[in-house]
């Protein structure tokens, strides 16, 4: 993951104004929908976001546009989607929703697969750092 960190700091290293979270998570159902470290770059100034996992390594191949929102206490909430991800249902679009508190690094990620019979929604919880 050190590798894939590595290049997505490569990737963005021009954008003055992107601050970048590597996040660790334990996912709390186990279900294989939330990777163990997710990687944002998040630009405040612009509300964007980019989002890494080996997921997303494996599937799409480079980090994920997502959106960002910055709540007024400085929490921040970001949303991401992969279109098409294969699994035992077939291939299935998830939705990633992330929540950032940078002030004590306390953060959490929930899937959420529209159109499926998967009632329970992934989570993981975790903590990032900053840089």
């Amino acid at each position: 993951m050190r590798a894939v960190a590595f290049i997505f700091g490569i990737l963005v290293a021009g954008t003055a104004a992107a601050e970048t979270y590597t996040c660790q998570m334990r996912s709390a159902r186990g279900t294989g929908w939330i990777m163990p470290q997710y990687s944002f770059v998040v630009d405040k100034s612009a509300m964007t976001a980019q989002v890494n996992d080996p997921m997303i390594q494996q599937f799409i191949g480079k980090p994920v546009a997502g959106t960002l929102d910055v709540r007024s206490n400085g929490n921040m909430i970001i949303n991401w989607e992969l279109p098409s991800v294969p699994s035992s249902l077939g291939n299935r679009r998830v939705v990633y929703e992330a929540f950032i508190n940078p002030g004590n690094g306390k953060s959490w990620v929930e899937a959420s697969i529209p159109s499926s019979s998967y009632f329970v929604m992934p989570r993981g919880n975790g903590v990032c750092t900053p840089g």
